[in-house]
C-alpha cells in the first residue's frame, strides 16, 4: 500500500509519506551530502509528514526520498522497453478506443520503472539551519529519514502547514532536490481518500482500461471532485490518500499538468 501527499488547498496533490522510526544522525556541522550524488543520478524526495505530539512540544518528522539514475540508452534497457511498450500497446488494445493513445506518454511512464536504482547512498537533508542525515538507501533507490523538531524550530520555518527542505549536496553541485512537509494538524478534520476512480478515472474492474488510462493517457479527474476536495480543505480539512498505484508513478501523479486535478 502505498501513502499519498494532503492536499493543498488550491490543488490536490498526491505524494508518498510513509512513516518510519527514529534512525538517523542530527548535526549542526556544514551542511554536505554524506555520500556523493554523482551528476546522473537523481534524488526525489516524496511528500513527507510531520504530526504534533499530544502535549504539542514538539512534532515527528518523516522524509522518505529515492535516489536513482535515469536509463534510456543501455541496449538492455532498449530492449526492455520497446518489450514492455510493446506489451502494454497490445494489452490496452481496443479497436473503438485507441484513437487518444500515446506512445511518447507510455515510454516516458515506463521509464520510470526501468530507472538504476541507487542503493548505500547516504543523503544529507538541510533542514532549516541543521542537517539530517538519512538511512542508506535500499536496493531499490528508497531511504528514509525520521527525527523530532521542537515547537519553536516549526513556527520558524512553516509557511502555513508546509515546512520545505532540500538534499544537501557537494559545493560543486548546483542541483536543487527539493521535498516538502505537510503538518498533520491535530485539531483538523481527516479526509482519507483513495486515488483510483475516486479523484482520478482508472477504470479499475476493466484491466485493459487500466493500461489504457495508466500508461497511455493523459491522467483525467473525476469530475467535481477537485472542487469538492479544494472546499473542504478550504474549510480546514486536511486530506491523506491512500493508494496501491506503483511509487514510479508519483512523479507524473505529483505533476499537476499532468494530473489535471
Amino acid at each position: 500500500l502505498v501513502t499519498f501527499a494532503i492536499l493543498t488547498a488550491d490543488c490536490p496533490c498526491p505524494g508518498q509519506s510513509p512513516i518510519q522510526s527514529d534512525s538517523l544522525n542530527q548535526s549542526d556541522a556544514p551542511i554536505q551530502s554524506t555520500t556523493p550524488i554523482r551528476s546522473d543520478e537523481q534524488v526525489l524526495f516524496f511528500t513527507g509528514l510531520g504530526i504534533e505530539s499530544s502535549d504539542r512540544t514538539n512534532w515527528k518528522i518523516s522524509i522518505h526520498g529515492w535516489v536513482f539514475e535515469k536509463e534510456s540508452n543501455s541496449p538492455t534497457r532498449k530492449l526492455l522497453l520497446s518489450t514492455m511498450k510493446r506489451a502494454v500497446i497490445e494489452s490496452a488494445s481496443n479497436d473503438s478506443q485507441n484513437n487518444d493513445l500515446s506512445e511518447a506518454l507510455l515510454e516516458r511512464r515506463l521509464l520510470a520503472f526501468l530507472a538504476d536504482n541507487e542503493r548505500r547512498k547516504t543523503i544529507a537533508i538541510q533542514w532549516g539551519d541543521r542537517t539530517v542525515t538519512a538511512t542508506p538507501s535500499e536496493a531499490d533507490g528508497p531511504f528514509f529519514a525520521s527525527f523530532t523538531a521542537d515547537a519553536k524550530e516549526i513556527e520558524r520555518l512553516r509557511r502555513t502547514d508546509r515546512i520545505d527542505f532540500r538534499a544537501a549536496l557537494s559545493d560543486k553541485d548546483h542541483r536543487d532536490f527539493r521535498g516538502q512537509i505537510v503538518l498533520m494538524q491535530p485539531s483538523a478534520v481527516l479526509v482519507i481518500s483513495d486515488i483510483d476512480d475516486t479523484i482520478k478515472v482508472t477504470e479499475v474492474r476493466d484491466k485493459r482500461a487500466v493500461l489504457r488510462n495508466t500508461f497511455l493517457r493523459p491522467f483525467v479527474a473525476v469530475e467535481g471532485m477537485a472542487d469538492r476536495y479544494r472546499g473542504w480543505t478550504e474549510n480546514g480539512a486536511q486530506i491523506l490518500y491512500l493508494s496501491a498505484s506503483p511509487w514510479q508513478l508519483y512523479p507524473e501523479l505529483q505533476d499537476r499538468k499532468s494530473t489535471r486535478l
